[in-house]
């Protein structure tokens, strides 16, 4: 059992990564041995992250399954937590992982984010991407790096329009992409296509594996610094504007006092590059909206996402308010302006503007999603 989080790290209340023995099925989830006990402390609503879980599975991929505990530790209740799937490759999550003699036909498991310590890292040439390697594990083969290497080049060049053939279309799975950015614009999440994005590659093709993170996502943060469009300079938090054209640059950081926010970290580059060149390559945005259109009819229409919200807020209530006045003392804001600072006081408030969030966010794609071209 050991912390994890990297700006979660900082809060008063911590979240863990376990490691059992055997695969066992935990509160009935699919068995595995590794497993995370979370807890997003700046979600007042608890269910941000289940939420996007939901969605993504609703428009047809996997995503971590959660199930909620209430934490006693030596006789200290810690509140409401839920225990959930690692991303992993194995029977019941992610089945692409497996190494052949020619990594073409070979299936690896990549996080784009942060360069981790442990992990093989690809840097992009045009946009400056990292690509750690969760799978295989270690070291790679002169041949699996070489070939990973020239894929995710070759990608980079694609979207950027540098490469003198075009065949993106043959080297990115456009389906899986599309489903999480439908996902991504719903959330409209502060890290969005900047950190914790899981891809895949499964035969020589580019895919989207699975989400994670998004407890900063649906209106959580009003920052005009994360909502700037890289396009046009102009800032748009809340409901309105397209999250990917944001630009992603810089975050508040711990600052010379050890205070949240007392400092800038510039990262010399858009993190969502790479993401924003997808999103403009030819035909890209008018797939996206076919599919958005196709999903507000089934698995996303209004009925469909209040009811995600309503039967998780009625599981959770009592748990939910007593974990709030546990903490009452802290500042679940964190490092950020959020959007509605009372929702530290009040589990009702917080879940009622999570749904209000989630119908006016999709009502505002809606409406603009057909000017797309």
């Amino acid at each position: 059992m050991h912390t994890r989080g990297h700006s979660s790290a900082m809060f008063p209340k911590h979240q863990f990564g376990l490691r059992l023995p055997k695969a066992i099925p935990v509160l009935g989830m699919t068995p595995a041995r590794t497993w995370v006990l979370a807890t997003s402390f700046v979600d007042a609503s608890f269910q941000r992250n289940p939420v996007a879980f939901d969605i993504y599975r609703h428009l047809g991929g996997w995503a971590t399954e959660t199930e909620y505990v209430n934490v006693d530790w030596h006789g200290q209740d810690y509140g409401l937590y839920y225990v959930g799937q690692r991303i992993k490759c194995g029977q019941g999550r992610l089945d692409v992982c497996h190494r052949d003699k020619d990594p073409a036909a070979s299936g690896f498991l990549l996080t784009i984010d942060w360069a981790k310590p442990g992990d093989v890292a690809i840097q992009s040439n045009v946009t400056s991407t990292f690509f750690n390697v969760l799978y295989p594990k270690g070291a790679l083969t002169s041949q699996e790096h070489s070939f990973l290497v020239r894929l995710i080049n070759e990608v980079d060049l694609q979207v950027a329009g540098l490469s003198k053939h075009d065949y993106f279309s043959k080297i990115v799975d456009f389906p899986s992409f599309i489903r999480y950015f439908i996902l991504e614009e719903l959330a409209k999440d502060v890290d969005g296509y900047a950190f914790s994005n899981y891809v895949k590659i499964k035969n020589g093709v580019l895919f989207h594996a699975a989400p994670w993170d998004f407890d900063l996502a649906f209106n959580f943060a009003c920052m005009p610094r994360y909502f700037t469009n890289a396009l046009t300079g102009e800032a748009e938090t809340g409901v309105r504007g397209w999250n990917v054209e944001n630009s992603r640059s810089d975050a508040l950081w711990i600052g010379p006092m050890g205070f949240p926010g007392g400092s800038v970290q510039e990262f010399g580059m858009n993190k969502r590059q790479l993401f924003l060149n997808i999103w403009k390559y030819p035909g890209f945005k008018v797939a996206f909206a076919t599919a958005w259109r196709e999903a507000r009819q089934r698995a996303l229409g209004d009925e469909a996402l209040v009811s995600m919200v309503a039967h998780r807020s009625r599981v959770i209530a009592t748990s939910a308010e007593r974990d709030l006045h546990i903490w009452r003392h802290t500042n679940r804001c964190a490092f950020w302006n959020c959007c509605a600072p009372q929702d530290a006081q009040s589990f009702e408030e917080a879940q009622e503007h999570l749904t209000s969030y989630l119908l006016a966010r999709a009502r505002w794609i809606d409406a603009n999603v057909d000017l797309l071209n």
